[in-house]
């Protein structure tokens, strides 16, 4: 399907492989999505907020 490893198919969905790709350099996976709200506590901390 992908010869040149152009695209990668993670979590079902086919995203664009980065540019350039050297032939001694290891396969790239994207890294995993985050649940919903994984972030949310860090994010509002951020700002000053808090989760309440």
């Amino acid at each position: 399907m992908n010869t040149r490893g152009t695209w990668v198919d993670h979590e079902g969905v086919l995203q664009a492989a980065p540019a350039p790709r050297f032939s001694d350099a290891p396969d790239w996976q994207p890294a995993a999505s985050p649940d919903r709200g994984q972030h949310s506590a860090d994010i509002l901390a951020e700002l000053g907020l808090n989760k309440d």
